[in-house]
């Protein structure tokens, strides 16, 4: 699969509230990301993904502080631990 595609197929396997909407300028591209929902990863890739992503150490913000602003300035807060998936255990 491609790296798109695997990027969907995790984000489907988080939980079926989730609905990726991924952009694409083509229809080839508009045809490879739908065809992420036939993927199903096992629990041990989830399981080998979870960890590589958590190993990832995230720096800075995806917005510069006036960008932000600008963008969410109507955004209320969330709440701390809103969101959060529980751990697996």
């Amino acid at each position: 699969c491609s790296t798109a595609q695997l990027a969907l197929a995790w984000l489907l396997a988080q939980d079926p509230a989730i609905v990726p909407i991924p952009g694409t300028r083509s229809a080839e591209r508009l045809h490879e990301n739908a065809a992420a929902v036939g993927i199903a990863l096992s629990t041990a890739e989830l399981e080998r993904l979870e960890t590589v992503i958590s190993s990832v150490q995230i720096h800075g913000t995806r917005y510069p502080s006036v960008a932000s602003a600008l963008l969410f300035g109507d955004t209320p807060e969330k709440a701390p631990g809103a969101g959060r998936k529980p751990s697996r255990g």
